[in-house]
């Protein structure tokens, strides 16, 4: 019997024993990871999505593209995350718990900005109806911020491509469109003019401001306005170059750049946010910097991708483009990083030699160029780089007005360029010597319907001696415009009436 009883205690222990170590192994091995589906398919920046599975813990990690997501909501079958950022595209949704893994499931992130692709009509007044086609509009009307300049338009239909709206009162003059969603503004504002019922009325006066003889120079070449309300107008005779400044209230001259800075100094202007006087000299191909503070010029770019430099401007967020004549190009160097390494062709207009560039209302670039034949071409270039010719390339001569297509008119080195408050693109045309002042309004469909008009003719009080040649033109606040007459070393005022 104490055998028998032995026996079984032994059996007992090693029975006992076999159970407790399965118990230890069945509770070492995890359950088993599954994704089986997420939703949505895509979306952007911020999107919550749930993804659905099996054996989830509150020691899930969850990963898009190698960036880590924010997890929301756990259960045992269900994670909610929220899409971290990342590019537009697709990505792998990587789930981990533990040492386990799955990379079944797929992401797709897209831009959901707002695309504004075109306005009908582009022209109007106030509570003209306009339809705006684009992309990534919102469904319901008052969720689409539609402004036309700083003026919100009422919104009456929307769907994801399509708005109607009703323009809004504004000032006559062109507008930048915009359409926001969210905090979404959107890309490549459309342009629309409120058309003036009224006509303008040009005034000329010839000769408001020469140049003293004493000044070592042979053109006017630049006018710009400083930061201080003074007119600045720079001279070039070869290898004597200067600017200087005049107190249009007083007529007190400065010298504010002296004769030894450059070469061919060909265009001056200011940059609106620092208030510093940019100078293109093409002699050197060098941009050359003057700081009301301080009274000095330093150089700011010397070469280094300028070819044969004619122009420098600034558009409305404070980029930096440089004019190259031989190339035919426009360099681009975004705002506060004005070096050589910042560098972008922004568009090169084939077969073309750009002479001078402004921007309108919209932020399009309006460019001036000619063929190396002196035949005179107008472009627009919008902000992706794709130009347009608006006007010049035909074969007619302009000596008045013209109500026909622009691009039908025959330009003559088109240069000195501006465009006005109101979108109307002041040119000079023809050869030195015998250049006109000429503009280019635009009609109820911007610049393709435009027409070409002389302004300094004599009912506007212009004698005309047959030796004008513009080269620039500058608008003040009060929308008087003044012209550079290169050879004649005189600035001439337009001042702009309604009837």
């Amino acid at each position: 019997m104490k055998t028998t009883s032995a026996f079984m205690a032994v059996c007992t222990a090693l029975l006992m024993f076999s159970c407790s170590g399965d118990d230890e192994n069945s509770q070492s091995t995890p359950l088993q990871l599954k994704t089986t589906t997420s939703s949505p398919a895509k979306g952007e920046i911020g999107t919550k999505i749930t993804i659905i599975g099996e054996n989830f813990t509150d020691q899930a990690k969850v990963y898009l593209k190698n960036a880590k997501a924010t997890i929301t909501s756990v259960t045992a079958t269900q994670l909610q995350v929220i899409a971290p950022a990342n590019e537009a595209g697709e990505c792998i949704i990587e789930v981990m718990v533990g040492a386990q893994k799955t990379e079944n499931l797929r992401f797709t992130y897209v831009d959901y900005t707002p695309v504004v692709s075109s306005i009908s009509p582009s022209s109007g007044t106030e509570n003209t109806e306009i339809t705006i086609i684009g992309e990534n509009f919102s469904t319901t009307p008052e969720e689409n911020i539609v402004k036309i300049g700083d003026a919100i338009a009422t919104v009456k239909y929307a769907t994801e491509t399509e708005l109607k709206i009703i323009a809004p009162q504004n000032e006559i003059g062109t507008y930048a469109v915009t359409v926001s969603v969210g905090v979404k503004t959107g890309k490549n504002p459309a342009l629309f003019t409120y058309e003036d019922t009224r006509e303008r009325i040009y005034e000329c006066t010839q000769n408001f401001i020469t140049v003293p003889s004493d000044i070592n120079t042979q053109d006017l070449k630049s006018v710009t306005f400083l930061k201080d309300g003074r007119l600045a107008y720079s001279t070039n005779g070869g290898s004597a170059t200067e600017a200087w400044a005049i107190d249009l209230r007083t007529m007190e001259r400065e010298k504010i750049v002296p004769n030894g800075t450059g070469t061919v100094l060909l265009k001056i202007t200011t940059n609106p946010t620092n208030g510093k006087l940019y100078l293109a000299y093409k002699g050197e191909d060098k941009i050359s910097v003057w700081d009301p503070n301080t009274k000095q010029v330093s150089d700011l770019l010397t070469r280094n991708g300028l070819d044969n430099l004619m122009d420098v401007k600034f558009d409305q967020h404070n980029n930096m483009y440089a004019v190259c004549r031989n190339s035919g190009t426009i360099q681009k160097y975004p705002s506060g990083n004005y070096n050589s390494s910042s560098r972008l062709e922004f568009v090169k207009i084939t077969g073309r030699q750009i002479q001078a560039i402004a921007f309108d209302a919209a932020g399009n670039l309006i460019a001036a160029a000619t063929d190396g034949s002196n035949a005179g071409y107008i472009y627009k270039v919008d902000s992706s780089g794709a130009y347009t010719l608006i006007a010049g390339g035909g074969n007619k001569v302009i000596t008045e007005d013209i109500t026909e297509d622009p691009k039908a008119a025959k330009l003559e080195k088109a240069e000195g360029l501006m465009v006005d408050k109101d979108g109307y693109i002041w040119f000079s045309d023809g050869n030195s010597g015998t250049r006109k002042t000429k503009i280019l309004k635009p009609g109820k469909n911007g610049y393709q319907d435009a027409t070409i008009i002389l302004v300094c003719k004599a009912e506007n009080g212009w004698k005309d001696s047959g030796t004008t040649s513009p080269v620039d033109f500058v608008q003040d606040t009060d929308g008087t415009i003044y012209i550079a007459d290169g050879p004649n070393k005189a600035i001439h005022k337009v001042t702009i009436g309604y009837k």
